[in-house]
């Protein structure tokens, strides 16, 4: 598994109600960031690594796991202090997650992880959506 630790603060971390997944999470990352972000979705995605957990402050941790059926994008709450999102993405959908975050890079201001959804089914019990920008 690779750890990122952004709890220094340098991500933009904000919750935010969605109309219909209930919940939205919304990342910032400054340049650096999102480069380590590309290398450890290239890692889990495209190499051997299962997993990718990003450590945020305000207790929260987001995890990018493969998965081989259909992708879901899941918020817990296991407890008062603490938010786990999980993004569990079958290969369509990662994908897509990379290219956008390479787009990122360049010159893309943002993107919806569940409007990548055109590339791959996201399961209906998710509750999250996912907008990274930078």
């Amino acid at each position: 598994m690779i750890s990122l630790n952004f709890l220094s603060g340098t991500v933009g971390l904000n919750k935010a109600t969605h109309p219909w997944l209930q919940c939205q999470l919304e990342l910032q990352f400054p340049q650096s960031e999102l480069q380590q972000l590309e290398s450890a979705l290239i890692s889990v995605y495209q190499g051997t690594e299962t997993e990718a957990r990003l450590l945020l402050p305000s207790s929260w941790t987001v995890y990018f796991k493969k998965r081989d059926s259909d992708s879901q994008l899941f918020l817990a709450h296991p407890a008062p202090d603490t938010w786990v999102a999980t993004c569990a993405l079958n290969p369509a959908l990662a994908e897509a997650l990379v290219l956008a975050v390479q787009d990122l890079l360049g010159t893309g201001t943002e993107f919806h992880l569940s409007r990548l959804k055109h590339v791959g089914k996201v399961n209906r019990l998710s509750n999250l959506e996912v907008l990274i920008k930078k």
